[in-house]
């Protein structure tokens, strides 16, 4: 799984955070059998309001599906999953958007090259300009 981590001020999220959202992607994923290339990436990202835990796998060879978790920023350790059909925020999107780029160079070729995705990163840096 690819794993990308946004902060309102660009610093490290702390490793206690980390491995509370690795402990919840188990779960979020667990219930999901493959059909298809196990390609996924995920965004953690400590927000204004909450910390948002965003999972996406591909699946049937080009759909993507998501599962998301939040927990607030008086507890950020404490995710729970969303029931709401949610995709992400505006500042998650440009990563949604890198991924589908992604795939599509290295997963939809006459040769898939799962190892090349996985290899294929957006770039670290600020997200959200026009």
């Amino acid at each position: 799984m690819k794993r990308y981590e946004l902060t309102l001020d660009g610093e490290e999220l702390p490793p206690s955070l980390r491995a509370a959202a690795d402990q919840m992607m188990e779960t979020m994923v667990a219930p999901f059998e493959p059909d298809g290339p196990e390609g996924a990436f995920s965004v953690l990202h400590s927000g204004e309001d909450a910390v948002w835990l965003n999972v996406y796998m591909w699946c049937q060879e080009a759909i993507v599906r998501c599962v998301m978790a939040s927990a607030p920023q008086d507890d950020p350790e404490s995710f729970e999953p969303l029931k709401e059909p949610l995709i992400g925020c505006v500042w998650e999107l440009p990563i949604l958007e890198f991924e589908r780029s992604s795939w599509v160079r290295n997963m939809l070729l006459i040769e898939p090259s799962l190892g090349a995705y996985l290899r294929d990163r957006r770039p670290a840096g600020l997200v959200g300009g026009p």
